[in-house]
């Protein structure tokens, strides 16, 4: 795991792929194989994750060509003259809503070789996109998006949300243990702090809403639900181990989380 953080001057169009473009290619299972250069549209790129060795590989789908949001997509496979997805895909969290990350001026982002946290800092959205570090099955290629939509009436945090279906707010599987694409649900942390002023944190499951089954865990993203007492957001937490966590959101009105800087 590795954590970045980038300030930008504006929330531009085009601003999400640079910083996406920036940090994602640091690691060798991520390729950017599509773009503007190549033929898109304007503000528009498709990111590759695949691990030659494993069963991983989907494409992600930036459409940053305005500014503050970049609709998004997951795709099983992606044609580069085209420009166009192939296979099964993740493009709205209902019949009317898409995809959606909305930002501003401060980007941070946990890596993974495999998925990746997002955090829009200013707004203090937690977005996740990828396969889960911890799967019960690791033979299979399950992989999610927690994300926001095109519905923009509330800055419910998906992180600290965590719950599957809904128009503003879902998360939502490209792969299931199945391969189908179904919502899926996190389990909630209350995340107490200790006499000793460090913080208890668990694993957050993921649970398919379809099979009602537990398909695995987040590693340093935690679903706090609605209320973390006495925290405030960006304040830095450790845990036990001497982990440093930030919190997100802190308001009922966003939702909590906490992401793993180190």
């Amino acid at each position: 795991m590795s954590f970045h953080e980038r300030i930008t001057s504006d929330n531009t169009a085009g601003r999400l792929i640079e910083v996406f473009t920036d940090i994602l290619l640091i690691n060798p299972y991520w390729s950017k194989v599509d773009d503007t250069a190549n033929g898109m549209s304007a503000n528009e790129a498709v990111f590759r994750c695949y691990d030659p060795s494993g069963v991983t590989e989907y494409f992600l789908v930036l459409r940053n060509n305005q500014a503050g949001y970049a609709d998004v997509e997951l795709w099983e496979g992606w044609d580069s003259v085209t420009h166009a997805g192939v296979g099964a895909s993740v493009v709205y969290i209902s019949s009317t809503y898409q995809c959606r990350i909305w930002y501003n001026a401060g980007h941070k982002i946990q890596l993974h070789d495999f998925c990746f946290a997002y955090l829009d800092a200013v707004n203090q959205n937690h977005y996740f996109i990828g396969r889960p570090q911890e799967l019960f099955d690791e033979t299979k290629n399950i992989v999610m998006i927690l994300c926001r939509s095109t519905h923009s009436s509330n800055m419910y945090n998906p992180m600290g949300y965590g719950y599957g279906t809904g128009t503003a707010t879902a998360g939502k599987f490209l792969f299931d243990e199945n391969g189908a694409q179904t919502f899926l649900s996190l389990s909630t942390m209350p995340c107490p702090e200790t006499i000793s002023g460090t913080i208890l944190l668990g694993k957050t499951i993921i649970r398919n809403d379809s099979t009602y089954k537990a398909v695995g865990c987040l590693h340093g993203n935690i679903c706090c639900g609605a209320s973390i007492p006495g925290v405030y957001r960006g304040q830095i937490r450790y845990d036990e181990n001497g982990n440093a966590w930030e919190a997100v959101g802190l308001s009922t009105s966003t939702y909590n989380s906490y992401i793993m800087r180190a």
